[in-house]
């Protein structure tokens, strides 16, 4: 349908590794070309400003083990946007600030600069993800809008926003990983949720946040309860949710059973407010079961210890936001990856 905006949850490249273990790109190369900047990253330079620790997380953490699985922001993201963007307050100001003005090309750019954003702060050295989080927050305090008519000034930097957007990718990740495929223990779903504060904390979310699992996901479930609608600026997502787009019968097929594979994992409430609560049960059964197969083809032949040690390289080769380092450096100095 034309001007009916498709959603892009976050994908993130299914990366190849050559014979001495290094992460290449489809051309099989180990370089790759920014082309919002012009710039080339490669694995040499990566040896040449080589990780300074393990970050906030480390070998061993739930963060880790969570998202280095392929569904964690390649399904748990586009969840999280699903989300986001039933709280009419925050739809309302981003379709007057940012979304608006952004087509298909731009939006794609903006989920891949996500998704760089999430490596960077949970796989990438602490340099890195300060860096990376020192350059959102700045994007979200020049996200001011002031009605022409009334003269209400909203900012994206409202408490209740910022926690929402937190809780929705928290829930989103390790939704999305346990339901295809990754076994955690309660414990351990606990720590996740309470590792993820530091990620908050770099970005200033202000508290209360859930401390356990139950607790963020009486959070999610609430929202539905207490002020959740879908607005106008968001139809064309609702849009797109009903009519999976895609290039040919086979492109369609595989959008169709991505999406249902998604929307299996949504609440009730955010099913009814999209107005797809009464999707057959049967397509969102094989949307679930290709989805499944999906993301173990995507993990194929790869260990948790390989996916994280993949995750943890993409940070350092691609981080969000790159970190001048060297003698010749007066300190350390951000500049866009």
């Amino acid at each position: 349908m034309a001007g009916t905006r498709q959603l892009s949850p976050i994908l993130l490249p299914l990366r190849q590794h050559d014979r001495m273990g290094r992460t290449t790109g489809k051309s099989g190369t180990t370089a790759s070309t920014h082309a919002e900047q012009g710039t080339e990253v490669t694995i040499a330079s990566m040896l040449d400003s080589p990780r300074q620790d393990d970050g906030y997380f480390g070998p061993g953490s739930a963060t880790w083990k969570v998202i280095a699985h392929p569904a964690a922001l390649n399904v748990g993201g586009g969840v999280a946007v699903l989300l986001q963007v039933l709280d009419p307050g925050e739809m309302r100001h981003l379709s007057r600030t940012t979304i608006a003005a952004e087509g298909g090309a731009a939006a794609e750019s903006r989920f891949k600069r996500t998704g760089a954003y999430l490596i960077t702060v949970n796989f990438g050295d602490r340099a890195h993800a300060d860096a990376a989080a020192a350059h959102v927050d700045r994007l979200h305090e020049r996200s001011v809008h002031t009605d022409p008519e009334t003269g209400v000034v909203t900012k994206a930097k409202t408490d209740e926003w910022m926690r929402w957007t937190h809780n929705t990718f928290v829930w989103g990740a390790l939704t999305a990983a346990v339901a295809y495929g990754l076994e955690l223990t309660p414990e351990e779903r606990d720590r996740f949720v309470a590792e993820q504060h530091r990620c908050a904390e770099l970005l200033h979310v202000p508290g209360p946040l859930p401390g356990t699992w139950a607790e963020l996901d009486r959070a999610i479930q609430e929202k539905g309860d207490r002020d959740a609608a879908l607005i106008l600026p968001a139809a064309d997502i609702a849009l797109s949710l009903r009519r999976p787009g895609g290039d040919g019968p086979l492109r369609r097929w595989i959008a169709r059973n991505t999406q249902y594979g998604l929307l299996a994992l949504l609440p009730e409430w955010a099913l009814r407010l999209y107005g797809i609560d009464r999707l057959d049960d049967r397509r969102i059964r094989s949307g679930r079961r290709w989805m499944g197969r999906f993301m173990r083809l995507a993990a194929r032949n790869r260990t948790m210890d390989r996916l994280i040690a993949d995750a943890a390289e993409e940070a350092t080769v691609h981080p969000y936001q790159r970190i001048r380092t060297g003698a010749g450096a007066a300190g350390r100095q951000a500049q866009p990856a």
